[in-house]
């Protein structure tokens, strides 16, 4: 005899459904290359998605057809960026599939695009690929470019195995000069007149005026990594001497500390202190200007090392813990820390987000400064490109990729 559902049974089913009490796997699913694109010049696409859950938090994985190797899951998010394959294969039809699960199941879905040797305007105006194609976003031709600052007007890129800082105007990428510095120029650092460039191969920091005239050298420590200005003095941290530099702007004069007990790492000058990451420690240290007093000292993640200002928070790169540690600048208190990329490099803050710079990692990942929570879609590249700094110039984020020779507007 056959089973029938009563009128209380339909009843009690349309209950628990619309409780959630009965949950099914992600609905609505969909996959769409370059936003329904039929054609595209690059491997490189934005995957857009759309999905409905009714049981808890979704996670995603991608797959490329013909090759069975899935992604690894990760949290769902309505855009990611993508390699198609086989990679640099054209006039071919190449395509996609993503499934999405949450506590209650899997569900696929799947998209194609005809790559072809045609220089796709349309998806090169529109996703914003300046990597891919665009020049006036892109400076090649750079001699492992490492650091850099922005002016107000233009970049300062030091070329560390080029031994020249070149100066480049943000507004449309147009070189404007190079400069020599000392051996190794790592990085650098302007006062609102003057570029500062540390030299890590001879333990020196160059002085230039904004049109690229050399005023002095200055030495410091061996190895000076990183620097920035409080406004009066220029200060030198990463020496392998374990001492922090203090250089008067107007006339360069210099002091230092006493050797701390460990490695000096990323600095930053929160408007009172300086803020001062110490690797081997796994800690951030407040430092008092006038000084060099230690005034607190406070945990952060294995190999504390990049560090920036948001204005009411300090935020640290901890390059072996693969996260970002946020503290509170008043008195230091840990607001969260935060896993991103691996190997994070460097930071910048932009007013509403922190950019992480993920070397090994090969992305650029963000952070939402408010919380921590991830903001957007990352920006990924394939193994050989490793973005090693980011540069904000007030406007839009610059990512520095030393194996490439390259810097480029994201």
């Amino acid at each position: 005899m056959a089973a029938r559902l009563t009128p209380y049974l339909v009843v009690c089913l349309l209950i628990c459904c619309a409780a959630g009490w009965v949950r099914a796997a992600p609905t609505g699913v969909t996959l769409s290359i370059n936003q329904g694109d039929e054609r595209t010049s690059s491997d490189v696409v934005w995957l857009y998605l759309t999905a409905t859950t009714s049981g808890g938090p979704m996670q995603m994985r991608f797959s490329n057809w013909g090759f069975g190797i899935s992604s690894d899951w990760e949290p769902y998010f309505q855009k990611k960026l993508w390699m198609l394959e086989p990679a640099g294969t054209l006039n071919a039809t190449k395509g996609v599939t993503v499934e999405v699960k949450d506590a209650a199941g899997t569900t696929t879905a799947s998209d194609s695009i005809f790559v072809t040797s045609s220089l796709n305007l349309k998806a090169l105006a529109e996703k914003r690929w300046y990597y891919t194609n665009t020049t006036s976003n892109r400076v090649s031709g750079l001699s492992w470019p490492s650091g850099g600052c922005f002016d107000g007007v233009n970049l300062w890129i030091t070329h560390e195995t080029g031994n020249v800082v070149q100066k480049v105007r943000a507004a449309d990428a147009a070189p404007l000069g190079t400069y020599p510095t000392g051996a190794g120029p790592l990085n650098a650092v302007y006062d609102g007149i003057h570029v500062w460039v540390a030299n890590y191969g001879d333990g020196t920091v160059t002085q230039l005026r904004g049109d690229g005239t050399f005023v002095r050298t200055v030495t410091v420590g061996p190895n000076p990594r990183y620097g920035v200005f409080d406004g009066t003095y220029v200060w030198i941290s990463g020496c392998t001497d374990n001492k922090l530099y203090r250089i008067k702007a107007s006339d360069g004069t210099v002091t230092s500390s006493d050797a701390f007990a460990g490695w000096t790492g990323g600095i930053v000058f929160d408007g009172n202190n300086l803020w001062i990451a110490f690797p081997a420690d796994s800690v951030v240290k407040k430092i008092r200007p006038s000084d060099f007093a230690v005034l607190a000292s406070y945990p952060a993640g294995a190999g504390a090392g990049a560090i920036v200002f948001d204005g009411a928070n300090i935020w640290v790169a901890n390059r072996t813990a693969n996260t970002v540690t946020k503290l509170r600048a008043v008195d230091g208190a840990d607001k969260g820390t935060f896993s991103v990329a691996d190997d994070p490099s460097d930071l910048a803050f932009d007013g509403a987000v922190i950019w992480v710079a993920c070397f090994h990692g090969t992305a650029v990942v963000k952070l939402r400064a408010a919380d921590g929570t991830p903001w957007g879609s990352a920006y990924g590249w394939e193994e050989e490109w490793k973005p090693y700094k980011v540069v904000f110039d007030g406007a839009n984020v610059w990512a520095l990729f030393p194996s490439l020779g390259a810097v480029i507007k994201l």
